[in-house]
């Protein structure tokens, strides 16, 4: 199952609400709702240096 292409509300449902649902689909479902809602990496600029009063 390609979990990057479903959306939340499947996602949610296969995790939460379908009891039916195969254990490794739940386990996959969770995990990629995990992926989306955690904090994304910020850009780090290296080259810019502080600059201290004289």
């Amino acid at each position: 199952m390609n979990w990057h292409k479903a959306k939340m509300r499947q996602l949610y449902e296969i995790a939460f609400l379908d009891p039916e649902a195969a254990p490794w689909h739940k386990e996959g479902a969770k995990a990629e709702i995990v992926r989306r809602i955690r904090r994304k990496y910020k850009r780090i600029n290296f080259k810019a240096r502080k600059v201290y009063p004289r």
